[in-house]
């Protein structure tokens, strides 16, 4: 076998795309008599590998996700872990490789074609009313899965447009069931009061951290719904928090927008989006009977057939790249990213900055998934590390971040005690510590002072995961907030991501207590 990283049986062959947990991989699996299989391969990041507890959470999660095997669902073929040379240990997950993108990526692709030509909609409602069935079809058999003889009990929780890949032969196939959570182990259950989800797609429960179940997925499926006909976000407000108490009010902004829809499917999206639970569906396979009612009603063709054509027409780049070398959903080709992500590096006030955390997903306000591989991977060049970058909120136990666009598979249910790498240390956990002993000594004023010495920067890029080098000094990938000392001399920051053109630009610091946003849109580097 000949190209490649080795890791256990498999080859990395191009990476696709990376994040602050894990990097993905196309990879390839060969054996005797020529026979050669094309996947996904998610490697751990080193340093998370060495925490004990997401060992465990890494295995106990693997081990349910492979237990799920059905059309509409992305299936995960094996796990493990390697010891590298350097007695590092590398966790890794092999996945079923779909060729296509991700229901975000088109519905944004569809929202600027309708407002291009003038029309409504984005998707067409029973292209939309289909690909939701679909999913109701996956979370139904999910939802009914037993172990040992017993119900799991699992719930998705993280049922959003960016973990529903759609494949160009129209194939609709439900990913990512890391923070999906079995209660058949009652020790496993979350902790009341702990809310795990992207705050744009909560449900009133979810929001509340109250013990869910398959009702809280069918609410997400009522949101997959409407902003895939809308081609706008049910929740649109960027303060998290706020969007976060609305949902556990069961409060959605404007709800006449939902009669919007097509009468029949406005009815189903609002029995999906009720405040209490025992009013909505009580399973997924209810919800997707009216949603088949509809679809037979609207006398459209729609199935796999016409998704796989609608995929194709709206993303020829991709599809040409494809052919070339192959890829994976979730990630599209540069020359297809929707003219609404900026094209070039831009100063954005801090208010009008959306969030890009990775675990929150702000609506469909544009598709972050682009291709991040264009290159081979070379064996005689090992992978370098990756540092994730800390919660500043919750250092020094640091909620391990998720990767939104690539299948995360290990969930943040639980805080995992994790040493952050140097340099990526979050100040806010100094800073508090810092306040606390001025306190006690009685020199809060002093404290006030300092936090007002320093310039707050927050450097973003599209797409994200982008390595940030301030003043020569490598602080991590993007997003990234830093506390700089204001001076008077401007800051040199470079941008670097493996298949785009780097970026050197400068920008002066000087007021104490500003915050200042840099916002960069990578170009994707030209073929040699």
């Amino acid at each position: 076998m000949s190209g490649g990283i080795p890791l256990g049986p498999y080859r990395l062959v191009r990476r696709l795309a990376t994040g602050g947990m894990a990097e993905i991989f196309l990879a390839r699996r060969e054996g005797e008599g020529g026979f050669s299989r094309e996947l996904v391969v998610k490697r751990v990041l080193p340093n998370l590998a060495l925490a004990p507890e997401f060992r465990r959470m890494f295995q106990a999660e693997a081990r349910l996700a492979a237990l799920l095997s059905h059309p509409n669902i992305v299936h995960v073929y094996d796990y493990g872990s390697v010891t590298e040379p350097d007695g590092e240990s590398t966790l890794y997950l092999a996945m079923e490789l779909v060729r296509g993108v991700d229901l975000r990526a088109l519905v944004v692709r569809a929202a600027e074609d309708a407002r291009q030509e003038g029309r409504r909609e984005a998707l067409a409602p029973p292209h939309a009313a289909k690909i939701a069935s679909y999913v109701c079809e996956a979370l139904a058999y999910a939802h009914d899965l037993e172990v040992d003889g017993a119900p799991a009990k699992l719930v998705h929780r993280d049922v959003t447009p960016s973990n529903v890949l759609l494949s160009f032969d129209g194939a609709v196939k439900l990913a990512d069931f890391g923070i999906a959570k079995s209660l058949l182990d009652a020790g496993e259950a979350t902790a009341h009061g702990v809310v795990k989800g992207k705050c744009h797609y909560l449900s009133p429960e979810q929001a509340r951290g109250e013990v869910l179940d398959r009702r809280s997925d069918v609410f997400n499926v009522g949101i997959l719904l409407f902003e895939s006909i809308l081609g706008e976000p049910l929740f649109s407000e960027p303060d998290r928090s706020l969007t976060k108490r609305m949902a556990a009010r069961g409060e959605i902004p404007d709800r006449m927008r939902i009669r919007r829809l097509p009468p029949r499917l406005a009815d189903v999206a609002e029995r999906a989006l009720c405040a209490r639970a025992v009013d909505r569906y009580p399973d997924a396979l209810a919800m997707r009977e009216d949603l088949e009612g509809f679809v037979r009603k609207s006398g459209e063709p729609t199935g796999s057939v016409e998704i796989g054509r609608l995929v194709r027409a709206s993303f020829p780049q991709t599809i040409a790249e494809d052919r070339r070398g192959v890829r994976a959903a979730g990630t599209i080709a540069q020359a297809d990213v929707p003219r609404i992500v900026p094209a070039a590096p831009t100063v954005v006030p801090p208010a009008a900055e959306p969030s890009e955390d990775g675990g929150e997903e702000r609506g469909l306000v544009a598709s972050g998934t682009i291709w991040l591989g264009r290159e081979p991977l070379d064996a005689t060049r090992p992978l370098a590390p990756r540092a994730p970058q800390a919660d500043a909120a919750v250092a020094p136990e640091v909620l391990l971040p998720r990767v939104a666009d690539a299948g995360a598979l290990v969930s943040d249910e639980a805080t995992v005690r994790v040493a952050p790498p140097p340099r990526v240390v979050p100040r806010l956990a100094i800073a508090i510590a810092s306040l606390v002993g001025v306190v006690l000594l009685g020199g809060a004023v002093i404290a006030w002072r300092g936090a007002h010495a320093v310039v707050h920067l927050r450097v973003t890029t599209r797409p994200a995961s982008a390595s940030i080098r301030v003043d020569g000094e490598l602080r991590g990938p993007s997003p990234l907030e830093l506390e700089l000392e204001p001076r008077s001399e401007p800051h040199h920051v470079e941008i670097l991501l493996d298949g785009y053109d780097p970026i050197d630009d400068e920008v002066l610091l000087a007021e104490p207590g500003a915050n200042t946003v840099l916002s960069y849109g990578l170009r994707a580097a030209t073929p040699r």
